[in-house]
């Protein structure tokens, strides 16, 4: 993969990560089993990425090949659209957000 494609999407991971704890208000440490549902993808990803560059698991498309070169095109488009939407989500709200998937998090009624 290009060196500007990884450091695009990598930046884009740490953006995506830190987004709970930068933008959500968190009242307790605990997380429940929907927190964990949730974080899963992202924890795992790196483990994927690291296991697909090193061989050990395999890619879908040889490398070079058009198809490579495509889904590099669209990820960096959509890593690229991914930062702007998170940037613009942090700057539209002025107060943290309740994670309403945690249950004592519940927005007040």
């Amino acid at each position: 993969m290009h060196t500007t494609a990884r450091i695009l999407a990598g930046f884009n991971y740490l953006l995506i990560v830190s987004f709970p704890f930068v933008f959500f208000e968190k009242r307790d440490r605990r997380h429940s089993l929907m927190w964990w549902t949730t974080a899963a993808p992202f924890i795992l990803l790196p483990v994927f990425v690291v296991l697909a560059t090193t061989g050990l698991m395999p890619v879908m498309s040889p490398p070079g090949s058009l198809a490579e070169r495509s889904a590099i095109v669209v990820g960096m488009i959509s890593a690229t659209l991914s930062i702007g939407l998170v940037l613009s989500a942090l700057a539209g709200h002025r107060v943290r957000l309740p994670q309403w998937h945690q249950d004592d998090d519940l927005p007040p009624t």
